[in-house]
């Protein structure tokens, strides 16, 4: 299993402009896209409307990491801010239970949950076709 010491959630512009400037650091990291492809797989709204923000944490703030079969499902709380299409999307920050979610997930697909420490978020629930994999190589080494 490789270790990073800093992951970027996001591959669109944000990100790769992020994965650019840590190349310089000497820090190993690695980029995470839900989309097929980086450079921006997210829809024009959703970029406007700034509920989809990059995310970049070091490796360390990961205390868990799962895969969920239904991330539609497993976001739970109220939205603040965040889209929802009932049923089919959830995108943006979701509040419950004294946690502060970051959530991106559609109808039938897998997710990807990281819990951190000490980050904006307490959560990020993001959905992914391989988030058994993804929470295989992020599970935190105690």
């Amino acid at each position: 299993m490789r270790e990073y010491d800093v992951i970027v959630v996001g591959a669109g512009q944000a990100g790769l402009a992020a994965g650019h400037a840590l190349r310089t650091t000497g820090l190993s990291f690695t980029l995470l896209e839900g989309g097929e492809q980086p450079g921006g797989s997210w829809p024009r709204f959703s970029r406007v409307a700034a509920v989809r923000p990059h995310q970049v944490f070091p490796r360390s703030a990961i205390t868990s990491a799962e895969a969920v079969s239904d991330g539609l499902a497993a976001a739970r709380g109220l939205r603040a801010p965040g889209l929802a299409i009932p049923g089919r999307r959830k995108i943006g920050t979701w509040r419950g239970r004294g946690a502060r979610r970051f959530v991106d997930v559609r109808r039938g697909q897998p997710a990807l949950r990281l819990r951190l420490q000490g980050q904006h978020y307490d959560e990020l629930l993001i959905g992914h076709d391989d988030a058994a994999a993804l929470a295989a190589r992020l599970a935190p080494v105690n």
